[in-house]
């Protein structure tokens, strides 16, 4: 079997101008993926090691679809992970990683990986979709975080 064509992958790297607790914040705050989030409309998770994320993803523009996933490891401003695991058929990743840069900025980057043999079958399907959903979500984040911190800094001036 080859490994590779059974693989679709989305990897998407770019430095926020946001500390990356601000970037963790907005990542994690379920109750405001509506307002900032047009791929992932809405999310309920602890965001705990082996807890569920129960995400709601508008892959087409009339309705979202309901995802349930587990989340895999979450090291608080650093590192989120979660996916699905259906042996041989389908597996996926979904990383969200922060490095910070300096107080101000961090480099972020947006993760997602299938394997498995319906894999293939998905990238033909929703391979556009799932890439500009999760483009779309990024700069979303992005907007988010940095006007998150443009706020901050506002204030305490």
């Amino acid at each position: 079997m080859n490994k590779e064509k059974n693989m679709f992958i989305i990897d998407d790297t770019r430095t926020i101008n946001a500390s990356a607790s601000e970037l963790w914040q907005v990542l994690i705050n379920n109750d405001a993926y509506g307002e900032w989030n047009p791929f992932v409309v809405r999310c309920q998770s602890t965001f705990e090691p082996g807890s569920a994320i129960i995400m709601h993803v508008k892959i087409w523009s009339t309705f979202a679809l309901r995802q349930k996933e587990t989340i895999r490891a979450n090291e608080a401003e650093k590192f989120l992970e979660y996916g699905i695991r259906l042996p041989g058929l389908l597996t996926s990743v979904r990383q969200h990683k922060l490095e910070v840069i300096d107080e101000h900025n961090c480099r972020y980057q947006s993760y997602f990986e299938l394997q498995g043999l319906l894999a293939p079958v998905v990238k033909q399907l929703l391979g556009a979709r799932l890439q500009r959903g999760f483009l779309m979500m990024t700069d979303a984040l992005q907007r988010r975080a940095q006007q998150s911190a443009q706020n901050a800094d506002q204030s305490a001036a």
